[in-house]
């Protein structure tokens, strides 16, 4: 008898059919070498996982230590790679923070105004996903064309153009 499910019911059964008068009980064993009435990946649900142990060569490491693991795989590194090609890579990553530096030095926006820039966007997004959604499921040309140039007609009007009085900004603050 094969059957494809293998629990302790499948124990049961293979006992009740070698369980005549000449023949005793059979029991499961983990070993391999001796002929058994149960298939090959058989495991006995008592004995699963039993002899599992985890996390048995963990290694906890310090900072120190990992800084310092750090710093000779580095070295290692530096002795493979070639003097030019460090330079080089020096070079690229100074330029690019000296860039980064002068932009903001330059360009200065205010922190507060680029979070509250990002709130905005975020909950407009957030706030606009199901109309989005309902928009995109039945895809209308149409419907792309309309919204496109009133969003542009209401950029146009809101943007402050660096005017005095912009016709919005009344309304806005």
């Amino acid at each position: 008898m094969v059957t494809t499910r293998f629990t302790s019911k499948k124990l049961l059964s293979v006992n009740k059919q070698l369980n005549s008068p000449n023949q005793q009980f059979i029991k499961w064993e983990k070993v391999l070498y001796k002929h058994q009435p149960f298939p090959d990946n058989y495991t006995d649900d008592a004995l699963f996982l039993d002899q599992l142990r985890t996390n048995v060569n963990v290694v906890k490491y310090s900072i120190v230590e990992s800084i310092r693991g750090g710093a000779i795989v580095m070295s290692q590194v530096d002795l493979f790679c070639g003097s030019k090609t460090i330079l080089l890579i020096n070079l690229i990553i100074c330029l690019i923070l000296l860039s980064l530096i002068t932009f903001y030095r330059c360009f200065y926006i205010n922190l507060k105004n680029h979070w509250q820039t990002l709130f905005t966007i975020f909950t407009f997004g957030y706030a606009f996903t199901p109309v989005i959604r309902t928009l995109t499921t039945t895809i209308s040309t149409d419907t792309i064309w309309a919204s496109a140039i009133i969003l542009f007609f209401v950029s146009l009007f809101v943007h402050d153009y660096g005017m005095e009085f912009a016709p919005m900004r009344v309304f806005l603050n």
